[in-house]
């Protein structure tokens, strides 16, 4: 993760996830380059504290995760309904995904889930445009998440990790009469 400023903070602070646990800390330095030295002390006592089984830092330092892919996936479509204009594609999109993932933490979504859905998608003959578009609809929503620091920006990474399928994505489309009345006298 690494050292940012919050909205209306003087300081710059620091955030690390370590196996599903995201550990935040203010570095109490306006300076950045302070403020780099600070996060790389912390990242190596933290990883070593981890290393030797001891407790890690004050319950009051850390969050852990514990929301389910289920649960991303209503609170990604709460956001984008007021906001983005395919948000009643995407709903359906989730839906029909549901019932190849099974709820499980956000957290274990990996290239290896995703291209078991692409297997599953390809069995029952959807079209490779609409396994793709369940792909990027994952993608789109674990960007989020990363955003909303609820997953680790390697975790997002394990995701992508996935490849979009190969082959025809494009789809015939004839014009309207209007259309075609438009583009001939205009």
């Amino acid at each position: 993760m690494g050292i940012y400023r919050q909205k209306k903070s003087k300081v710059f602070w620091m955030s690390k996830t370590v196996c599903g646990i995201l550990y935040r800390k203010s570095t109490e330095t306006n300076s950045k380059m302070e403020a780099r030295a600070v996060y790389e002390r912390w990242a190596a006592e933290l990883t070593e504290s981890i290393k030797s089984g001891q407790p890690v830092i004050k319950k009051t330092e850390s969050r852990e995760i514990q929301l389910s892919f289920y649960q991303m996936i209503d609170k990604y479509l709460e956001w984008a309904e007021p906001r983005l204009k395919g948000a009643k594609i995407k709903r359906y999109v989730f839906n029909r995904i549901k019932t190849f993932i099974p709820d499980m933490p956000l957290t274990q979504i990996d290239n290896n889930v995703l291209e078991k859905l692409q297997t599953a998608f390809i069995k029952k003959e959807f079209s490779i445009a609409y396994n793709n578009k369940a792909y990027n609809t994952i993608k789109a929503m674990l960007s989020k998440a990363c955003n909303w620091d609820l997953i680790s920006e390697d975790g997002l990474r394990k995701a992508r990790k996935a490849k979009q399928l190969k082959g025809e994505t494009k789809r015939l489309r004839y014009l309207s009469e209007e259309e075609a009345e438009r583009l001939i006298f205009n």
